[in-house]
């Protein structure tokens, strides 16, 4: 993704230093710390500012799996290149990437054939279909040209001939999957392990999922057993093996085995993130830590998940940064700001 803004800096929490970079144009970190920027061309720099190609680029696709897409002049096919900038091989599909698992996606110009690639650009598979995926945890979610969808391995091969109204990706194991207007789970190899019978339904996280049955919300377990007797009147996304749920008209946290985490005594809440959890009073965030006391005043207007020991928060409008410690350590003064990678962040 890439952003505009008059003035881009690069900034180092940890140092406390502000560079200011020479063009307006940048995107996000990948997962390596690389990002890419565009003026009159696409060039590439890391998470200290330096530039890392040696020669600009007509287009890019940013590094994964150490893995890049370039094309070098309007007139020039586009390419595959390593982390070198060394060509792998010609590109004969529109690239999107990105690289996991050891396969990327790309597609026809008319999005009607969906192409994956293997780590050499050469072609593990295709598919006819409306939508593909990136690979997660040695599966692919399709959306088929009948608007149903299901799940391929890595060489392309569905996992059984049923297809499903939505699917989500499998996690432990198990994916919770969708049809006739109820949720149930699959294993991978497409076997029903836990009957479609819940009018919503989670992922997996540490042996346990939310489930919505009778309009209330509970923990229900690999066999579809209930974790235990609680049930909820709402739930937001789980993660980290944390779940969001609501009681008498406040939130709180439980893990995985329904053991409250965090008191019901929030507007809002969002699942625990490096000891660290979102809640919201008065319709504004505050940072807590993992047992429920407060770090930082609740005054914020959004906040985003911890990651490297840092979060991104906005006040006025703006974007900052606070640390574990519910401290602002750069203060909400930019339009946006990406994601931090070892105490960089640009914005």
């Amino acid at each position: 993704k890439l952003f505009a803004k008059t003035i881009i800096e690069l900034v180092n929490l940890e140092k406390d230093t502000k560079t200011i970079l020479p063009f307006s144009v940048a995107g996000d970190f990948n997962e390596e710390g690389i990002f890419i920027t565009r003026d009159t061309a696409f060039n590439f720099y890391d998470h200290t500012g330096k530039k890392l190609n040696e020669r600009p680029y007509y287009s890019a696709v940013n590094f994964s799996g150490g893995i890049c897409a370039l094309q070098e002049s309007n007139i020039d096919a586009p390419h595959l290149a390593d982390k070198h900038f060394k060509k792998i091989k010609d590109l004969y599909s529109y690239f999107k990437g990105p690289y996991s698992e050891g396969i990327a996606y790309a597609t026809s110009v008319d999005n009607s054939l969906h192409y994956y690639l293997d780590t050499k650009g050469y072609e593990a598979f295709n598919i006819r279909a409306k939508e593909g995926g990136r690979c997660i945890n040695g599966f692919i979610s399709i959306k088929g040209n009948d608007g149903r969808f299901f799940h391929v391995d890595k060489k392309g091969r569905p996992i059984s001939t049923k297809t499903w109204e939505a699917i989500g990706s499998f996690n432990e194991g198990i994916a919770f999957v969708k049809d006739k207007g109820r949720w149930g789970y699959i294993d991978t190899l497409g076997k029903t392990v836990i009957d479609l019978k819940y009018e919503s339904a989670s992922g997996f996280f540490n042996g346990a999922a939310m489930v919505k049955s009778k309009g209330r919300f509970f923990l229900v377990n690999k066999k579809g057993l209930p974790v235990n007797t609680d049930s909820y009147e709402a739930a937001g996304t789980p993660g980290n093996g944390t779940f969001a749920v609501q009681k008498n008209n406040r939130v709180g946290l439980i893990d995985s085995k329904g053991r409250k985490i965090i008191d019901f005594n929030y507007e809002s809440i969002l699942y625990m993130a490096e000891d660290r959890v979102w809640a919201a009073k008065n319709g504004k965030w505050g940072v807590l830590d993992n047992k429920g006391k407060a770090l930082s005043p609740f005054i914020y207007q959004a906040a985003y998940a911890f990651e490297g020991g840092f979060a991104r928060v906005v006040k006025d409008n703006r974007t900052g940064v606070v640390n574990k410690d519910g401290k602002l350590i750069l203060p909400a003064m930019y339009k946006s700001l990406g994601s931090i990678y070892k105490n960089a962040v640009v914005g």
